[in-house]
């Protein structure tokens, strides 16, 4: 756009107290190679189409909000974060032989806020398209974790999400990823809040 930058636009939109405008899905389309999908979406787009695009890229992307927004409306009928007790995630396990150092704590628990948020992030992908085996394969990377900040609920749903890496997508097994969301979602919070105290 000659006048104003896609990026402007949005920040214009979501600013605007207009309807939806401030939480309907925006897809970025574009012709510059130079910016990167994951730079539109820090931006706040919901994705990105590089043109030329094909038929299939575009129903593909609506396809993807409209199974989000489905998940969002299952999570938002699930209870919340703040249902999960502050006491449910011992984070002093994360950091017991660095305790002294306050520095290494710190960093310990933020690259566990950030690499928690990437695998929230990746389970919601992996269920918008009903991808057990990646669903089962961050459950294996995140049990140990868990088993160590003690929190059952946790545990107990990432060792039967690590078991079905062959198995089918079941409305069990969905139930089951978005209360593990919730409860991921829930340590990032509480490890925040922990941050705070050191």
């Amino acid at each position: 756009m000659p006048t104003i930058s896609g990026f402007d636009l949005l920040n214009l939109l979501r600013s605007a107290n207009i309807g939806q405008s401030k939480d309907i899905p925006i897809i970025a389309v574009t012709a510059r190679s130079d910016i990167q999908k994951n730079e539109f979406v820090d931006n706040g787009f919901y994705g990105c189409l590089y043109k030329p695009f094909t038929s299939n890229e575009l129903l593909s992307i609506l396809h993807q909000i409209d199974n989000n927004q489905t998940h969002s409306q299952e999570l938002a009928s699930l209870p919340s974060i703040n249902s999960v007790a502050d006491d449910e995630f011992d984070f002093t396990a994360l950091i017991a032989f660095t305790i002294d150092d306050k520095e290494v704590s710190k960093n310990i628990l933020s690259t566990f806020v950030d690499e928690t948020m990437k695998d929230i992030d990746t389970i919601r992908e992996a269920l918008t398209d009903n991808n057990i085996c990646i669903i089962s394969s961050k459950a294996h990377k995140l049990l140990p974790l868990f088993i160590l900040m003690n929190n059952s609920e946790s545990i107990e749903l990432l060792k039967l999400m690590e078991k079905e890496a062959n198995g089918s997508f079941t409305e069990e097994l969905k139930q089951k990823t978005l209360r593990l969301m919730i409860l991921l979602e829930a340590s990032v919070l509480k490890a925040k809040n922990y941050l705070n105290t050191l």
